[in-house]
């Protein structure tokens, strides 16, 4: 990778894990909200028949990485396609690093 590029996925590395690091004090803070409030909140049930939350965000978190990785494999191509007459080099095809399951 260029000196430019190592600093930008320096910088994007650092995002993530500040966003990770976020985890525990959101969490923490809504417990404590939870508290605060939980025997003023009335009894909720939530209807089986339809996915829960945690699932409509599992499943559309998998779905856009899919998508990004079928539109990176697409605009890949077109660049490898183009790289002749673009005047850059296709030695090598860099790919991501996949993406681990967050706890």
């Amino acid at each position: 990778m260029s000196t430019i590029l190592d600093t930008v996925v320096g910088y994007e590395d650092k995002i993530i894990e500040f966003v990770k690091s976020a985890k525990t004090p959101v969490v923490s803070y809504v417990v404590k909200g939870l508290a605060l409030v939980e025997d003023r909140l009335p009894e909720v049930t939530y209807p089986t028949a339809l996915p829960t939350p945690i699932e409509i965000v599992e499943t559309q978190a998998a779905f856009v990485k899919k998508f990004i990785d079928a539109n990176s494999a697409i605009v890949t191509g077109v660049l490898v396609t183009l790289a002749p007459v673009a005047g850059y080099s296709v030695k090598k095809v860099v790919r991501a690093p996949r993406a681990t399951k967050a706890a």
